[in-house]
């Protein structure tokens, strides 16, 4: 949840893997994402057809003080400037 909270307006699952989960296979990132969901921290959204995960603003402001209390906010912030960056040249 904490590594979510980098993404300020939702991110899809492939974000969240690219992101969030250093490697782990795709099951069990949608395994934590479904728990979480479930856990009502993060929620499915869709816009133009596409699925979205989002979590609100106070919960998102509660994982990035996590992130920064666990000092991993810079290492997952570049994390996620480096996957908008590779979009970025594939779009």
């Amino acid at each position: 949840m904490r590594r979510a909270a980098v993404f300020a307006h939702g991110a899809t699952f492939d974000d969240l893997a690219a992101v969030c989960a250093s490697g782990a296979r795709d099951d069990h990132v949608l395994s934590v994402v479904a728990s979480l969901v479930d856990k009502n921290l993060l929620y499915r959204s869709t816009a133009g057809g596409a699925t979205r995960i989002e979590m609100l603003e106070t919960v998102r402001e509660f994982g990035r003080e996590m992130l920064r209390t666990s000092g991993e906010l810079d290492g997952v912030a570049r994390l996620h400037a480096e996957r908008c960056a590779r979009l970025g040249r594939q779009g």
